[in-house]
């Protein structure tokens, strides 16, 4: 007999430790699993993304508390959620602080990582395969595996004809496989072996040859968010699944303005005349868009961010209280917290050499590649400048 999810007794534990170097240069110091994203810190993503599902309760694991207590401070009482600290480096260290929030009852923990951008439906499906072998002795879970190609602080997963996990490698072993997806549906044996091996992989391989432990292939959207670029990623994955506007009635929108395309435009923002919203584009509160602007499909544009007139953004992410001066063209490109960017800037975008983050774009039977820039928190552009694809600008000290 097949159980179902509110029948099946499992925590959900999300992993938000860790630092990201970079990243924290474009959110001045917020952790990359606490980020705004489309409005919303990254987490509070993850955790629309199991709302459907059924767990005991939901455990958050931080090394920075304050970030977890004020993106979750509202959620805590309605949702079930604790905030465990996170006291040893590492996801060796994060599964670790884990054990110590489980009581004897708990068994199956549903483990997310909490910088993994993904399509909602990874969840439900990661449960719904744990229930198809619930009731054999031997069952051990699942793990997600994506078919993309690894980059070095990937994981490889090792299976056989059956879809059994035979071993997970970090990406220096030559071997094909799927990356590991970091999300993984497990027993609370997993958690104690991470109490006494010294490595992840250890803890990993000792598990999957003790439990018949399956791998569920995913084929949807998955975005690993380990650099500034992998955030242009993430923005694009989410937006693409916009199919419906929410335009707020305090947003202030001149009448000759042109919206195309499903569109979020949120309380305060106020758009001027002859604009071109061309979407799926996220508007954030309190952003101002001066007139004659063009906002390419696929941008986010984050709470107070300024665009003077005469401007065209594409494909960008414009973190919040981004300054972008008259006449610039910013494309494929992010601008981190309180970044200015001058008047008649503009951004390259054509890579004549493939690069890993680039997008890959084909229009009219030929492929292209495109990069635009970073531009770190509190950094300024001046006037005139033109970007070259890939570059990276920093606050001058």
């Amino acid at each position: 007999m097949v159980r179902k999810i509110r029948d099946m007794r499992y925590n959900i534990v999300i992993l938000t430790g860790g630092s990201s170097p970079k990243i924290e240069m474009l959110s001045n110091g917020i952790p990359k699993s606490y980020i705004p994203i489309l409005g919303r810190p990254l987490i509070r993503h993850i955790l629309d993304g199991v709302s459907e599902l059924n767990p005991e309760n939901i455990i958050i694991v931080s090394d920075r508390i304050e970030y977890a207590k004020a993106a979750l401070n509202d959620l805590i009482d309605i949702k079930n959620i604790t905030i465990a600290e996170q006291k040893e480096p590492g996801i060796l260290g994060a599964f670790r602080s884990i054990y110590k929030y489980l009581d004897e009852r708990d068994d199956k923990i549903l483990i997310i990582y909490g910088d993994i951008i993904v399509n909602s439906s990874a969840y439900r499906s990661i449960i719904s395969s744990a229930e198809e072998d619930l009731d054999k002795e031997d069952f051990g879970g699942v793990f997600l595996g994506v078919a993309e190609e690894p980059r070095k602080h990937h994981w490889l997963i090792e299976s056989d004809e059956h879809g059994i996990i035979r071993s997970v490698m970090p990406k220096t072993v030559e071997r094909e496989g799927y990356i590991a997806g970091g999300i993984y549906f497990v027993k609370k044996d997993f958690i104690e072996y991470a109490l006494t091996k010294e490595e992840v992989h250890e803890v990993f391989n000792t598990y999957v040859k003790r439990w018949r432990v399956k791998l569920l292939h995913w084929g949807h959207y998955w975005v690993d968010i380990g650099s500034p670029w992998d955030l242009l990623h993430a923005v694009y994955a989410m937006l693409n699944e916009l199919r419906v506007s929410r335009i707020s009635f305090n947003a202030k929108i001149s009448d000759n303005v042109t919206i195309e395309g499903p569109v979020i435009i949120e309380d305060g923002a106020e758009i001027d005349h002859f604009t071109i919203i061309r979407g799926p584009v996220y508007i954030g509160r309190k952003v101002f868009i001066g007139a004659h602007s063009f906002i390419r499909n696929y941008s986010s544009l984050e709470e107070e961010v300024f665009i003077s007139s005469y401007s065209e953004i594409n494909r960008s992410f414009l973190m919040p209280r981004s300054t972008i001066g008259r006449n610039s063209y910013i494309g494929f490109s992010i601008t981190g917290v309180g970044s200015v960017i001058e008047p008649n800037v503009a951004t390259k975008t054509l890579v004549q050499q493939a690069r890993e983050e680039a997008y890959r774009i084909i229009r009219r039977g030929r492929e292209y590649s495109k990069l635009g820039a970073v531009i770190y928190a509190g950094a300024r552009v001046v006037s005139g400048k033109i970007i070259e694809p890939g570059e990276e600008i920093e606050k001058e000290i």
